[in-house]
């Protein structure tokens, strides 16, 4: 016989089964319904459908949104012969990511060329759980790049700040025109629009705009400081080198943009961080040095590693000849 204490046991719990599959639907309608197809993280399903369309042989440039800014990709294909696949988006989804999701699309023929912006470096490799959920919202199939538990953990503690930001943009765009008549603004340069067919940031959009000095000191992104190489993020570089080896591509690496203001401040922390990324991934795969690619103040849009259009084209045409001479070595 069922007891009283049973019943109500069983119908509790029936309780707080439907109770969460009702929060489980919500949550689902809101993560669908609130996917903008032309906002910016929107890139990550377009940077690897273009991965994979991209003929051989591939020049697959790794960052965050840095290098999605600082490399033109025309310029690049014409003066070496390579086909650019641009991958950078965030550089707050770690280098794990970075890495791990272009490992297993790699072919015997591609060079894989690394350009380790300094914030990328110095945080722990799993990435920031927000900007996860941004990747994951874009493109469901890259969740499998995120197994581990630091990836898992990152995200939930990031989950409350984000699905709130899809309910102001489910607002945003779809209750407030129908209400008021208003429409959101549309950022003019960090949209699926201004991404080229190599996965480039054409930012030609933001026309004559750039920093100041005392902004370009302030941004962050563009500084070493005093901190050094994660040693989770250096560990995670020096175990996918074999591994991309292993199926015949070859790892190379550059230095990013820096502005000649924080050069001048920083120089002794440049050479640290050269010889720290030597030791971690060879002297014999790193080309370049960052007095090469130093660029003066006013070619900086938005941040410290954010160059403008001219810059862009400057730091690329300082790129080309070092590239080059490192791969005909």
């Amino acid at each position: 016989m069922v007891t009283h204490e049973l019943k109500g046991f069983v119908r509790y719990a029936g309780e707080i089964i439907f109770c969460g599959c009702i929060i489980a639907i919500l949550a689902a309608a809101t993560v669908l319904v609130s996917y903008d197809p032309e906002a910016y993280a929107a890139s990550f399903r377009h940077k690897f459908d273009r991965l994979a369309q991209t003929p051989d042989p591939r020049l697959i440039i790794v960052g965050g949104s840095g290098v999605a800014m600082q490399i033109d990709s025309g310029m690049l294909e014409a003066g070496t012969g390579l086909h650019p696949a641009n991958m950078g988006v965030f550089a707050a989804t770690g280098m794990r990511f970075m890495l791990a999701s272009i490992e297993d699309k790699l072919r015997p023929t591609d060079t894989v060329l690394i350009i380790p912006e300094h914030e990328v470096v110095q945080q722990p490799p799993y990435g920031s759980g927000y900007y996860l959920l941004q990747m994951i919202h874009a493109d469901p199939l890259l969740l499998k790049y995120l197994a581990t538990y630091h990836s898992a953990t990152t995200v939930a503690r990031h989950a409350p700040q984000w699905f709130q930001d899809r309910f102001d943009s489910i607002y945003a765009r779809m209750i407030a025109p129908r209400l008021f008549g208003k429409s959101p603004p549309i950022d003019e340069l960090y949209n699926i629009h201004n991404f080229n067919a190599y996965g480039d940031i054409i930012s030609e959009a933001a026309g004559d705009r750039h920093l100041t000095q005392e902004e370009l000191l302030a941004s962050e992104g563009g500084r070493i400081g005093d901190s050094g190489m994660d040693p989770a993020t250096a560990e995670v570089l020096r175990a996918s080198i074999p591994a991309f080896e292993a199926r015949g591509a070859r790892v190379v690496f550059t230095l990013p943009v820096m502005a000649a203001s924080i050069f001048a401040l920083e120089r002794e922390a440049t050479e640290a961080r050269m010889a720290e990324l030597a030791s971690v991934v060879g002297t014999g795969r790193i080309f370049g040095s960052f007095e090469d690619f130093i660029l003066q103040d006013d070619l900086f849009l938005d941040a410290s590693s954010h160059p403008t259009a001219a810059g862009r084209k400057e730091y690329t045409r300082r790129l080309i000849p070092l590239l080059k001479a490192h791969l005909n070595a």
